[in-house]
């Protein structure tokens, strides 16, 4: 049971992965490199690749199945495990925000204290993730004993609770902002928080092994479900249907072909 669970948790971040990728990569290619985004529209993609990654170095590493792992990858990754989910939450937040304020920008020309353009919104997510990592590395530098790789064996952690409340917090934090901003990305926050919440308690209260390796997974979706949203864009689907013509190749063609026309008369 463990080894299938170990190969669903691979293929769901890896779905995750794959797909932040081919989103973040097709927006660099006509027609949709033409279609103007937020800033953070594109933080919210790379820190999705990077929470899918951290949650992945240990299956790259060909560790999750030895009797013990390599303790580098693993003192690194519990460190990341935490405060990517931090990353990707606080970027999801800010492109809540961002969006908000440009909509306020031009319906109302608002100019408030935070402007829709301001560079600190992805910077300061940025830095506070940084931060975060920083901080826990300590954390697991200064306790290198609650440094393990997790029952299921999906990826290392800490074995006390620290890190699941403070995602825990963080993730409340951004929620509410994002709420606020009445963002649709919001309801995925609440969940992502009531996930962390599920992983304390049923620890807390033990479980068997298998139970709560389906409620990983399940984050795990989750935390990749925001994805495909950003993918469902016109541009980024026009891109990728390079079979058919487009409206504007048509229309070139047409007017060659009747200049012909009228050159030939």
């Amino acid at each position: 049971m463990v080894a299938e669970l170990i190969i669903a948790f691979n293929v769901v971040e890896c779905l995750g992965l794959v797909g932040a990728l081919v989103i973040l990569l097709t927006s660099l290619f006509p027609p949709a490199r033409s279609t103007p985004r937020l800033s953070t529209w594109y933080l919210v993609l790379v820190s999705s690749a990077f929470y899918n990654l951290a949650m992945l170095l240990l299956a790259f590493g060909r560790a999750q199945s030895i009797p013990e792992p390599n303790f580098t990858l693993c003192f690194i990754q519990s460190a990341l495990i935490y405060s990517a989910p931090i990353w990707l939450a606080g970027s999801v937040c800010t492109f809540a925000l961002q969006l908000h304020l440009t909509i306020l920008h031009y319906a109302k020309h608002y100019t408030g204290f935070i402007s829709h353009e301001s560079p600190w919104l992805p910077t300061s997510i940025t830095a506070l993730f940084l931060v975060a990592t920083i901080v826990l590395l300590i954390t697991a530098g200064v306790n290198p004993e609650i440094v393990h790789r997790n029952e299921e064996q999906f990826y290392c952690h800490f074995t006390n609770h620290t890190g699941v409340f403070t995602v825990a917090v963080f993730g409340v934090i951004f929620a509410i902002i994002a709420l606020t901003c009445e963002a649709g990305f919001s309801i995925l926050s609440i969940l992502t928080v009531a996930a962390c919440a599920l992983f304390g308690l049923y620890k807390e209260h033990g479980g068997s092994r298998a139970s709560f390796g389906y409620i990983v997974i399940l984050t795990a979706l989750m935390a990749s479900a925001g994805v495909p949203l950003l993918g469902l864009n016109e541009s980024i689907i026009h891109t990728w249907m390079f079979w058919r013509k487009r409206p504007e190749a048509k229309l070139e063609a047409a007017g060659v072909r009747k200049e012909a026309e009228s050159s030939a008369a």
